[in-house]
């Protein structure tokens, strides 16, 4: 006996027809025999769907998942029945919006057309895809200039720090305790590169994040080269320059520049000497600086050589100098007379004519050497008159 349903369409209750039940025996023949039927269902077959798959993504804050199905076919289809798949309203959702590899992706929309696609059922497929952590950057650090120290160390400000990037609605804070900042290098330069680590993040969503630790610039000024001078003590006329007056300090090595020569002889008067200072390193500011050096008068002895000439003769003086600095000669002294004892002359720079004893006061005077006068030397020496 065979049965079959009248169409192969799924339905409930549908007829099946029994054919080829016989009857036998001795009395068979007395009888005719009516093939029964029943019922039975006819229930949808179960599609299942290959060839689609979900494209990994950076977190977004979103479940959705974008899919692939060029390549979606219905597995299970009877041969010789007509079933299209349709993609067209086919998407994707992961479970949650958290990071993860592998993560279940839910495929939703697929639908199925053709003369048969009513005796099937549809499973929606699954695939995986990973959601990745979304990069933040950094705003609002800056980095202060500072004068060279000979470290990498800066100093931030931190106060307007702000993550870019944070999804609406997600909670993502930013953490500055432990920020620090470090220049490529210790050397001088300006817009110099500043290095920021120690950047965090906390929150409910911060896991979903990796951040990108910021840069900022500044400038590196020259330090000082700590150059210092004391005021040298005062020198007499004759005494060259050396060390004890071009003796300027700096607390770096370089090389100092004086506008006066060792060796040089400077006039009486006060002096302003000046020296520029060279750091060997150019981390190190050129400097210059001033200091005042008085140089005294020196004294100058002038002694009149006696004379004793016979009345009616030329009255030829000459005259001794004590103190002179070489290479320096004296000229121009200027000698005054005067009757002493019995002599009566009044003081007077011409030569007397009358016998007798005179004195003689030579002088000159200088800005460099100051002469002694008559009134400190007293008599020097006598003119002799004689008839």
């Amino acid at each position: 006996a065979t049965a079959s349903f009248a169409d192969k369409a799924i339905c409930v209750g549908k007829t099946v027809s029994i054919v080829g039940i016989t009857i036998g025996g001795t009395d068979s023949g007395n009888y005719t025999l009516s093939q029964p039927s029943t019922t039975a269902d006819i229930t949808a077959k179960t599609l299942t769907v290959s060839g689609i798959t979900a494209a990994n993504k950076t977190y977004n804050a979103s479940t959705v998942a974008t899919l692939s199905t060029g390549s979606a076919a219905f597995v299970g289809v009877e041969s010789g029945d007509t079933v299209t798949i349709g993609v067209g309203s086919a998407t994707g959702a992961f479970a949650d919006k958290t990071i993860g590899a592998g993560k279940t992706v839910q495929v939703s929309g697929i639908t199925k057309s053709g003369a048969d696609a009513g005796n099937y059922t549809i499973t929606q497929p699954t695939t995986t895809a990973t959601i990745t952590a979304k990069t933040l950057t950094v705003t609002g650090i800056t980095a202060n200039n500072k004068v060279f120290t000979g470290t990498v160390a800066a100093t931030l400000n931190t106060g307007s720090a702000a993550f870019v990037g944070v999804e609406s609605g997600d909670t993502v804070t930013i953490g500055v305790g432990s920020v620090a900042g470090a220049f490529d290098d210790a050397n001088v330069g300006s817009g110099k590169s500043v290095t920021v680590t120690g950047v965090s993040k906390s929150g409910a969503d911060a896991g979903n994040y990796t951040i990108t630790q910021p840069f900022a610039s500044a400038d590196i000024t020259q330090a000082s080269a700590g150059l210092s001078w004391a005021t040298p003590t005062a020198i007499t006329f004759g005494t060259s320059l050396s060390s004890s007056q071009l003796n300027a300090t700096a607390s770096v090595a370089g090389n100092p520049v004086y506008d006066r020569a060792t060796g040089e002889r400077l006039n009486a008067g006060t002096h302003t000497l000046s020296v520029t200072f060279t750091p060997n390193s150019n981390n190190y500011a050129v400097e210059s600086t001033t200091v005042n050096l008085v140089v005294n008068p020196k004294t100058l002895t002038i002694t009149a050589d006696d004379v004793s000439i016979t009345y009616g003769g030329t009255v030829t003086q000459s005259f001794t100098p004590t103190g002179l600095s070489s290479p320096d000669t004296a000229s121009s002294v200027t000698y005054r007379y005067a009757g002493t004892g019995s002599t009566t002359y009044s003081s007077s720079t011409t030569p007397p004519s009358t016998a007798g004893s005179y004195s003689i006061t030579p002088s000159a005077r200088s800005e460099e050497h100051t002469s002694e006068l008559q009134s400190r030397l007293h008599l020097v020496c006598r003119l002799l008159l004689e008839k």
